[in-house]
């Protein structure tokens, strides 16, 4: 040998996009991992296959990201039974029709607690359209369900309660039309329940107590809260005038009536 040959190239712009490149994939790795709902990719042939799931999935459920991308089966075993048969049948739907995925459901976590989650998916493609993974995000969304569930369950409470009062309850609008009478309107005054709605309810008040009863109203508009009681006539649906002491409450602000 009497020498050594070489070549020298200019990589400058290579080495930057690679540095801009990683400094791009470190920021998108902080982004995802750092937002308050779990990102994942699925393959996109079947989304039972996991190839990424971002480390939220920890705080969520208790099992380690790389728990879900090496067990197929985690995911269906960590369904809740009740869900199991709705959301598989539409994982199957959506990965032959390729229509993003959406549904709430539950999961168990690997200390038994029942989590709810939002939970959406979309099939990325190619530059030719071809299906290349499936990209999600799941939400935990069981406080929502909770207070969901607790609101249900009060308005089943005071439903039951008003149906089965025996005192009538009457909505009216501010402008005395009836928009709702309870069940107890049959028994105490003979009308089905819904046979008085839409109709004024001067047209059932004595006629000699018709002014007592307007006023006592146009206060009852004008002052929120409850209002002493008030004693007139009302008419039976078999024409008999039966004495009725009525209360009267201002729930015009509250949008769950918005009447008197």
């Amino acid at each position: 040998p009497i020498g050594i040959i070489g070549t020298v190239q200019d990589i400058t712009e290579r080495r930057r996009a690679e540095l801009m490149l990683r400094e791009a994939e470190a920021k998108y790795r902080a982004l995802v991992e750092q937002m308050p709902a779990v990102t994942y990719m699925d393959a996109a042939d079947d989304a039972s296959t996991n190839l990424y799931t971002s480390p939220q999935i920890q705080e969520m459920l208790g099992f380690a990201p790389q728990e879900w991308t090496t067990d197929a089966e985690l995911f269906t075993k960590r369904l809740h039974p009740d869900d199991r048969e709705r959301v598989l049948d539409e994982h199957r739907r959506t990965n032959a029709t390729s229509e993003p995925f959406g549904m709430e459901y539950r999961l168990i976590a690997r200390d038994g607690r029942v989590v709810w989650v939002r939970d959406e998916a979309v099939v990325v493609r190619d530059e030719s359209g071809r299906p290349q993974f499936w990209q999600g995000v799941m939400l935990d969304v069981t406080e929502r369900k909770r207070a969901e569930e607790a609101v249900r369950q009060n308005e089943d409470r005071f439903r039951s309660l008003v149906q089965n009062a025996s005192d009538i309850v009457t909505i009216l609008d501010v402008d005395g039309t009836i928009r709702y009478d309870s069940p107890a309107i049959e028994r105490v005054l003979g009308y089905e329940q819904a046979e008085r709605v839409g109709k004024p309810a001067s047209e059932y008040i004595h006629p000699e107590d018709v002014e007592q009863a307007k006023a006592s109203f146009a206060q009852a508009l004008e002052l929120r809260g409850v209002r002493p009681p008030l004693e007139f006539r009302i008419r039976h649906r078999d024409g008999s005038w039966r004495y009725v002491e009525v209360t009267r409450t201002n729930l015009l602000d509250d949008p769950a009536v918005r009447g008197i």
